[in-house]
């Protein structure tokens, strides 16, 4: 089959977040011998299944989608794959409008064949569009994903402490405040404004990760940020919150706690053994390849096999 990722519907600073939680489901299907295209612009006819990102800021495009749909019928696969939580969560690019790409999103979920999603939301999901239809996405190990540099396993190469994943908002500032306070060398800044290939080299040359909520409203931590740091070989502490399936393999804590834990981690010396520890049991209990294959039992993706 050849899935096509549809991404002009996304602002320019919308792709530099999204890439991380992508990469690893384009090579999931990839190891299952299907066809990508990860960076579509423009829609494919059938037998391509055309799948959206979830960005539906543009009521324009969404009343064209709908269009095409109702006109095209079957000749017109549609997916959705949903990587954010519209309803309690905050937009990980902060100068989108939140309620549209909401109300979007429901005016779209009847009409989609079939809805991946990364988060626990599967069942959200189906109460919108239909039952059958939602899948969710656990990410896994992926080879592709693998950075082509090794990683830096000496502990002193490592010059950045800590590279607290995500765009820095108020919730977060007040940590990464406390670490700076302690000493320590915090890299945060606006996710959407730098390029993925400076985000990997921080991320590559990081004592550790720390992963975190945007606010304290936010229902689901992001699992985005720990799948990187895994395939990267860089220990990852995380703030204890819902939607926690990757905490076996972080050092984890609630929020009040994460300051301590993150210099005790980084002080310890051990972050090095911790990454390698954390890749090396993800890599044996978890595989991409396996995610997909369950997703695409879906009645909408067997029709289309």
């Amino acid at each position: 089959m050849i899935f096509s990722f549809y991404l002009a519907h996304h602002s320019k600073n919308a792709l530099n977040v999204i890439g991380d939680g992508l990469e690893p489901v384009y090579r999931g299907l990839e190891a299952l011998g299907h066809d990508v295209v990860g960076f579509a612009t423009s829609l494919l006819p059938a037998p391509a299944v055309n799948v959206f990102p979830e960005f539906f800021e543009d009521d324009g495009f969404v009343n064209s989608l709908l269009a095409a749909k109702r006109a095209q019928g079957a000749q017109f696969p549609l997916g959705l794959l949903c990587t954010e939580d519209l309803d309690g969560g905050t937009p990980a690019v902060s100068d989108t409008d939140h309620q549209r790409r909401r109300a979007n999103l429901r005016r779209l979920l009847p009409a989609a064949d079939f809805v991946w999603t990364t988060l626990p939301l599967v069942d959200e999901l189906e109460g919108l569009g239909g039952a059958g239809k939602a899948a969710r996405l656990d990410y896994g190990w992926a080879e592709g994903c693998v950075p082509a540099a090794p990683p830096i396993t000496q502990p002193s190469l490592r010059d950045m402490d800590v590279y607290f994943y995500g765009s820095d908002t108020p919730y977060r500032n007040t940590v990464a405040d406390a670490l700076r306070a302690r000493g320590l060398a915090v890299f945060l800044g606006r996710q959407e404004f730098f390029p993925s290939y400076a985000a990997d080299d921080v991320c590559r040359r990081s004592k550790l990760v720390l992963a975190m909520r945007a606010d304290a409203a936010d229902r689901f931590l992001p699992p985005a940020g720990i799948v990187k740091a895994l395939h990267f070989v860089t220990a990852v502490v995380a703030e204890r919150a819902g939607g926690g399936a990757f905490y076996g393999y972080t050092q984890a804590t609630d929020a009040a706690g994460l300051a301590q834990l993150v210099t005790d981690t980084v002080r310890g010396g051990r972050f090095v053994e911790l990454g390698l520890d954390a890749q090396a049991r993800f890599r044996a209990a978890t595989s991409m390849r396996d995610t997909l294959a369950r997703a695409l039992v879906l009645p909408a993706l067997k029709a289309l096999a």
